[in-house]
């Protein structure tokens, strides 16, 4: 029989777990290494850095739109070779 034991409240939980998820995000679109720390060391001191954090997500904002528009050209070309090779295997 399973009991339904109430759980302490740890660092895993939604709300802790947020900015972890943000970070991994921000990494995994290309963000630097440093300007990560920058960005969590800003966050740590508090409210009167938000101008700073703000500009670095902006900074960073505008490079992932550029690497998204660099892969849509990309993938437009790889579909325009995609249809080529089907009109000539379709002969």
């Amino acid at each position: 029989m399973r009991r339904d034991v109430p759980r302490p409240v740890s660092a895993a939980t939604p709300v802790r777990r947020s900015p972890l998820v943000f970070i991994t995000r921000l990494r995994s679109t290309g963000m630097p290494v440093r300007d990560i720390r920058r960005y969590a060391a800003l966050a740590r001191e508090g409210e009167h850095t938000t101008s700073q954090r703000l500009s670095l997500l902006i900074d960073h904002r505008n490079r992932v739109r550029e690497q998204l528009d660099r892969l849509q050209l990309s993938l437009t070309a790889i579909d325009y070779k995609i249809a080529s090779y089907e009109r000539f295997t379709t002969r």
